[in-house]
């Protein structure tokens, strides 16, 4: 179309070094995968993910900057500053369904990501994967590492399979891994665990992935995670230490197509919690499921009628509560005036 007798230029793609592929060069899938890599790593350990999983999801590595293609720009140390940073410079590529994968660090990130964006009311992903990374709310295993010499430094990367023995004949690049993983494990140390404050639970399964032999974060260490999202978020283990993900590939791409085949019967299949709405039109039971319309009415389960516009709908998680704020919206349904409310970035009708 053209005004004026000019056609218009194109759209010009956005544009961010903070992903090592262009969104334009991955299959126009359904789904977005962002996947976030360990301390002292990057974006390349996800190379062959994009192959792996195939034309339904778009695989998307995120490279942090100050290693591989980005390896003269200064690293980030603060977490906080990182995640303001990621936020901004991935939000344009967010506006579709996605879900983030972090493996280590990268799941810590993942996750702090995703409280900033929370939030700030933007959209939130269909489902975060942690792998190899204790739960936000534990301290994180680079809090072991903060006075270590160089030499047990080294020790510790090489048992935790982050390099091999033989590199040690090559000293120069030896400082350069180590210089690297500092920065990494500071960034990590600078995390402040949630207190009973915090932002409760994100309103989205969480799936974890341990390695069976990982000396750095045990399966039973993982299962802290759950208590972090919302719906059953299933635990894997796989083989292989630490970073799993270089050694037992296949048998992880495996479980991951599984988990995002399944992503919308899994979040269907969320536990039955009670929601109560208050109002000056007096108080309401809500039963569903977060990804589900809700049946509003009273303990008996009789339907009330919700007309209040200043009703504001509260999920109860322990002693934290998400607000669902209520629109100018209504749907009709079987003869009903329904009224919508939104949270985060998805839309329920209470009905």
């Amino acid at each position: 179309m053209t005004h004026g007798g000019i056609r218009p230029a194109p759209r010009q793609p956005i544009r961010t070094p903070y992903l090592a592929v262009r969104p334009e060069a991955v299959p126009d899938a359904p789904l977005r995968l962002f996947c976030l890599h360990h301390a002292g790593g990057g974006a390349s350990i996800f190379r062959d993910w994009q192959r792996a999983l195939g034309p339904s999801v778009a695989v998307l590595p995120v490279q942090l900057p100050g290693r591989e293609r980005r390896v003269r720009e200064p690293r980030f140390t603060d977490m906080d500053a990182l995640v303001r940073e990621l936020d901004g410079q991935l939000d344009p590529h967010l506006g579709t369904p996605y879900v983030l994968y972090g493996h280590s660090m990268g799941a810590l990130v993942a996750w702090r990501l995703s409280v900033f964006r929370a939030a700030a009311g933007r959209r939130l992903p269909e489902a975060l994967l942690a792998g190899a990374c204790n739960p936000p709310h534990v301290p994180p295993v680079s809090a072991a590492t903060r006075e270590m010499s160089r030499q047990r430094l080294v020790r510790w990367l090489i048992d935790a399979g982050g390099i091999s023995e033989a590199l040690l004949q090559y000293p120069d690049w030896v400082d350069a891994a180590v210089s690297v993983l500092r920065d990494d494990l500071d960034l990590c140390n600078s995390h402040r665990p949630p207190g009973a404050d915090g932002p409760g639970r994100l309103p989205f399964p969480i799936h974890t992935f341990a390695g069976a032999s990982d000396p750095l974060v045990g399966a039973g260490a993982m299962a802290g995670w759950a208590r972090h999202g919302t719906g059953p978020g299933i635990r894997h283990t796989v083989p292989g230490g630490h970073l799993f993900l270089r050694d037992s590939p296949d048998h992880l791409f495996g479980l991951l197509r599984s988990v995002l085949a399944h992503r919308d019967r899994e979040s269907e299949a969320f536990m039955t919690e009670t929601f109560v709405a208050s109002g000056s039109t007096g108080n309401a039971v809500l039963r569903g499921s977060p990804h589900a319309s809700w049946a509003a009415g009273q303990a008996d389960g009789q339907v009330v009628t919700v007309d209040d516009p200043t009703l504001t709908l509260k999920l109860l998680h322990g002693n934290h509560y998400d607000h669902f704020v209520p629109t100018a919206e209504s749907v009709e349904r079987d003869g009903r005036t329904l009224r919508v409310f939104r949270w985060s970035h998805k839309t329920y009708i209470a009905e």
